[in-house]
């Protein structure tokens, strides 16, 4: 048989079963949460504003019902952050404005620049955001791969310049991925 839960349905469910575990931190919504659309030249900013609306309904509605269940932990949406569809620019803002959503999240995978993104989707805007909005922005994935760092030793002290600046700007955390050589062992990414 097959599993006829709704993603909604398993996820408070989830939450249910493990609010009292000391292994959880917070409940993310989504890896990567943003709109996709069938045919990219109908990317208005218009159509934008909308999917902006339609994922900051489906984050607040999916973290309302896991507070329900788990008052305890925080929640993030689960955002990329440099300005994925219906999340760039203060669209950001919007999504993460919800009173059950905790956590502002951005990835990092730029291995040469300690700082991320752009004036319009970068981590200073996204920062003031958060700010604006009373939450930490936490970097949920950072990533290097050796090769692009000149080796293992150089990712090292990559990782330890990026963090650091990145924590001088007042991001309250990061979340190591990549932490293997892919190439190497014919793997994939995390």
């Amino acid at each position: 048989t097959y599993n006829t839960m709704t993603y909604r349905d398993f996820a408070v469910a989830v939450a249910e079963r493990y609010r009292n575990h000391p292994g959880v931190a917070f409940w993310q919504l989504i890896n990567e949460a943003e709109i996709k659309t069938e045919d990219e030249s109908r990317m208005t900013s218009e159509l934008e504003d909308a999917a902006a609306v339609v994922l900051r309904d489906w984050a607040n509605d999916m973290a309302s019902a896991i507070k329900q269940v788990d008052p305890n932990h925080l929640i993030n949406v689960g955002s990329i952050g440099t300005g994925q569809f219906g999340t760039s620019g203060p669209r950001y803002e919007l999504v993460h404005s919800g009173s059950d959503i905790d956590l502002c999240e951005m990835h990092d995978y730029e291995a040469s620049k300690d700082g991320l993104g752009d004036e319009y989707n970068g981590m200073e805007l996204r920062l003031q955001q958060a700010a604006r909005l009373n939450k930490p922005l936490f970097v949920g994935e950072v990533g290097i791969k050796p090769e692009e760092a000149g080796g293992l030793e150089a990712r090292a002290a990559r990782f330890r310049a990026k963090i650091e600046y990145q924590r001088g700007l007042g991001v309250a955390g990061h979340v190591a991925w990549v932490w293997r050589n892919t190439d190497a062992v014919g793997g994939t990414d995390g």
